[in-house]
């Protein structure tokens, strides 16, 4: 149980205000996600090549959410980011 927790919606609109502490916290969130990336390549036999990385940011502080390792709920076929994979 988290005392004070809210919900907020999530925010898809391009131009909106993001919280600064939010702001600040996305270069922790970067490179946790790039350690959990490598560490996950390192102890699979075969390559990852998509893993989304989800968040929670509760109480002005991020919180790791949950891993995806596949494409639009393996519904879709993943044909790479063009310049990426």
């Amino acid at each position: 149980m988290l005392n004070d927790a809210y919900i907020t919606n999530k925010i898809t609109s391009a131009d909106a205000k993001l919280p600064r502490k939010f702001m600040l916290s996305l270069p922790y969130m970067k490179k946790m996600s790039m350690d959990i990336y490598n560490k996950i390549n390192t102890l699979s036999k075969k390559p990852i090549r998509l893993l989304r990385v989800d968040y929670f940011f509760i109480n002005d502080r991020p919180y790791l959410g949950e891993l995806t390792f596949t494409h639009g709920a393996c519904a879709q076929k993943f044909n790479g980011i063009p310049g990426i994979i």
